[in-house]
């Protein structure tokens, strides 16, 4: 074998792994460009998901002491309520009584 016709083989031989280092490094720049953005979307979706689970954590407690207020309120509304029947309830035997001794008055007066 001649040298020229090695010389030749060798450029040709690397031609090919020039041209397939070439591809593969194209490839590896898109993979790169992928694996970038699917990070970008991880972090994007794990922010998002933390917001949520943060939001769930906040309703909830929202919910909780929106529900306790309601309970205070509602607790505070009964007494008020017992109060006022209370008031009522002797407003009303007063009157009873009144009626009463008037009636025992009218029968003691015949």
């Amino acid at each position: 074998m001649s040298t020229t016709h090695r010389i030749a083989r060798k450029w040709h031989s690397m031609h090919k792994e020039w041209a397939a280092f070439e591809a593969s490094k194209k490839k590896v720049s898109k993979d790169e460009a992928r694996v970038a953005m699917l990070k970008a979307t991880l972090e994007a979706d794990r922010a998002k998901f933390e917001s949520d689970q943060k939001t769930e954590e906040w309703s909830v407690a929202s919910w909780k002491r929106k529900a306790e207020a309601e309970a205070a309120l509602l607790s505070e509304e009964r007494k008020c309520w017992r109060e006022i029947c209370e008031k009522d309830n002797n407003e009303k035997m007063g009157r009873c009584n009144a009626i009463n001794n008037f009636k025992a008055e009218v029968e003691r007066l015949k």
